[in-house]
């Protein structure tokens, strides 16, 4: 066996041109197949190509002088002619705007929601879907701190202009470590409720068990700028997809290209050419691109040490370089110039980098930042506040003239309080004197001022609900609620473009990624698992699960008065499916009020996340006493139906006995009336006027006629 070498042997010149022998075409439907030696020319040369047209567009210039601006450092510099330090304040009107505006924009985007976006179902698509589905991308996201990636890299976007992002699949194999106790704890019965356990010293025992656990994953990194090299000709922004093709440069030691060992589309040298490239010193790593190169040349701004340089004694930490090229279907990855490592399709659907600028420039992917827009501003306020601290400087280090051929002091001394200085000649006044001193120009602190307010109005990090401040003084724009609401909405509608733009470059193209490579490349028993965990009561169909078609849609920016307007609903539905005609109704017709979803619905709009412990399944002695009091209230309504019939049957009889009665009455008077003679009136007539007369002549008679 041939003893291994200690360098890797170039496969081909990647000089070469790639010729028609080195391409296959099988078909339409296909995708063209490379040649190694192909591979490595195409892309060493666009890697190459794609740096040098960066810098020849000074793109590494605008980005380091915006890091530059925001850092700030101080320049030291001296007075001509003197050892004494000019003024050299540091500004940070970039810094300070970029730590403005860089929170509001990751705040509209997340809103202090762990899972800031939602699912619509398509119409045949369960509503229990969806819900599962944001369940299971909300885990993963948590999973990979996809937040705090944003954030930095949205940061980075607000700065600089332009943010990539890079996302992918894979598969690890972890040991977790479970505990089990070594013998359970007797329970004594208890009269009411459940068994009550008795802890003793051998049930508080655990035994611990190391258990492999293979993970799915995505994965989610901020790439800096420099190490992406893409196709010249891209110029759609905020669609880096749309892009030819990409060249991604990386760094990576033997453990890392051993991991990529695991993965069967890569075709790594063995282990033992592998170990020698890196325990001897002759293969050295490839340098950086002089586009990286020149962002890191300047060493008074802070960053980390370049990728390529060795900082550890292991010869194993050494970095060497890998050149990732993607297209829409094909990747290709070469390792230090010299071997190809992968070439075929990769599977992803597209290519997995997604990108987002604060300000678009036509024709160009690349965007503007708060460094290139706020950095003149910038300069000019830290040039001018210098100038007049050194103007000022002169006051309290005065500068004094003395009189050719006096008797004075021809070497600097130093002054003293009480001291007495000789010099020859009547006044003493003349032989030294101070020299008139620079006044400070009146109007150069107001255009300080306004340096800094053309600034923040550029960028639009002057708002009052962005910085935390209202307008200056002389305003009156917020003692009322409408003038407050103007000052909010002008905020919300400055930074609404930047969110619209990391939303949709990055935010719902990578959920879309997700979504994909969950339904291709994650068991359904590592899906069932996670929803486990998450919440008992999502357990959907799986094979609606695998063909759901679904829309992602974000709570940011205008997109969360949507949900604002949802809350404010809630209430009013759940009064009217509360309406008992309303469900009456919807009986009769064969429908039903789903009092879940009412539940799901008041719990998504609150944000809380209990559900587990809010509702939860009864237990067989609640099941028992519940249909005991079924039962019994069955049996009750039963007998007061009885009773409620019987007294209604006794009371319709008495009311025929009443109704008999009145009606015999009737009849009676009714017949006596027809009988009565005329007699009997004349006599009831007199009868009455007798009695009127004796009436009228008794002493208590009033004379009315009442």
């Amino acid at each position: 066996m041939a003893a291994a070498t200690s360098t890797f042997v170039p496969q081909s010149n990647w000089t070469q041109p790639v010729r028609a022998k080195d391409v296959e075409t099988p078909g339409s439907s296909l995708p063209p197949k490379y040649t190694d030696e192909a591979a490595l020319s195409i892309v060493v040369q666009d890697y190459e190509r794609a740096s040098a047209w960066l810098e020849d567009r000074r793109w590494p210039l605008d980005w380091t002088s915006s890091d530059i601006l925001y850092q700030s450092p101080r320049m030291l510099g001296v007075f001509e002619g003197s050892g004494v330090t000019r003024a050299n304040v540091s500004r940070f009107t970039v810094a300070k705007q970029v730590n403005s505006l860089a929170p509001a924009i990751t705040g509209a985007i997340f809103f202090n929601d762990a899972t800031p976006f939602e699912i619509r179902p398509r119409p045949n698509t369960h509503q229990d879907t969806a819900r599962a589905w944001k369940e299971l991308i909300s885990e993963k996201l948590d999973e990979i701190h996809f937040k705090q990636e944003m954030s930095y890299g949205i940061q980075g976007m607000v700065n600089q202009g332009t943010v990539i992002f890079k996302g992918g699949w894979e598969t690890i194999t972890e040991v977790q470590t479970h505990y089990k106790r070594k013998e359970a704890p007797p329970t004594v019965p208890m009269p009411l409720g459940r068994s009550m356990p008795i802890y003793t010293a051998e049930s508080d025992e655990f035994e611990a068990t190391d258990v492999e656990i293979t993970r799915n994953r995505p994965t989610f990194e901020k790439c800096e700028l420099g190490t992406v090299f893409v196709d010249p000709q891209w110029a759609s922004p905020s669609q880096i997809w749309k892009a030819k093709w990409i060249v991604h440069e990386m760094y990576l030691d033997y453990e890392d290209l051993k991991q990529l060992r695991n993965n069967p589309e890569y075709d790594i040298p063995s282990d033992e050419q592998l170990r020698a490239a890196f325990m001897e010193d002759t293969e050295i790593p490839e340098g950086i691109s002089s586009t990286e190169q020149a962002m890191l040349a300047n060493t008074s701004v802070h960053h980390a040490e370049r990728p390529d340089f060795e900082w550890s004694e292991d010869p194993l930490k050494k970095p060497m370089q890998v050149l990732e090229w993607w297209d829409r279907t094909q990747v290709r990855v070469v390792l230090q110039k010299k071997i190809v490592i992968r070439n075929g399709q990769h599977g992803l659907g597209e290519k997995p980098f997604f990108s987002a600028n604060y300000w678009d420039i036509d024709n160009a992917g690349y965007g503007m930042g708060v460094g290139r827009i706020a950095g003149a501003d910038q300069r000019v306020e830290q040039g001018m506040l210098n100038s007049l601290l050194d103007i000022l400087a002169f006051a309290v280090q005065p500068e004094y003239a003395v009189a050719r051929g006096a008797n004075v002091p021809t070497q600097d001394q130093r002054r003293r309080l009480g001291g007495i200085r000789m010099v020859d000649g009547a006044d003493a006044t003349k032989a030294i004197a101070l020299v008139a001193q620079p006044q400070v120009p009146p109007d150069a602190w107001r255009a300080i001022q306004s340096v800094v307010a053309s600034a923040e109005g550029a960028t639009g990090a002057d708002q009052a609900t962005v910085q935390g401040s209202i307008p200056g003084r002389g305003s009156s724009i917020v003692r009322s609620g409408t003038g407050a609401g103007i000052v909010g909405q002008a905020s919300s509608t400055r930074l609404q473009s930047p969110v619209e733009r990391v939303i949709d470059g990055v935010f719902l193209p990578y959920l879309r990624f997700v979504h994909r490579m969950i339904k291709e490349r994650m068991p359904i028993s590592e899906i069932r698992e996670i929803l486990a965990d998450r919440t008992e009561d999502l357990a959907p169909d799986f094979q609606d699960f695998m063909d759901s078609v679904i829309k992602f849609d974000t709570l940011a920016g205008t997109r969360l008065a949507a949900k604002n307007k949802m809350a404010q609903a809630l209430p009013f539905l759940l009064e009217v499916f509360g309406n008992q005609a309303l469900v009456q109704q919807l009986s009769e017709t064969g429908y039903k009020v789903n009092a879940m979803e009412l539940v799901n619905m008041v719990l998504e709009m609150s944000e809380w996340k209990n559900k587990r412990d809010l509702i939860v399944p009864m237990t067989d002695e609640e099941k028992q006493m519940r249909q005991q009091q079924s039962q019994a209230a069955s049996e009750q309504s039963s007998k007061s139906a009885l009773l409620n019939q019987k007294q209604q049957g006794d009371m319709q009889l008495e009311d025929k006995k009443i109704a008999g009665r009145i009606a015999t009455q009737t009849i009676k008077q009714t017949h006596q009336a027809a009988i009565e003679s005329p007699l009997d009136r004349a006599a009831s007539f007199a009868e009455r006027t007798a009695d009127e007369r004796q009436m009228q002549g008794s002493q208590y008679y009033s004379g009315s006629n009442t």
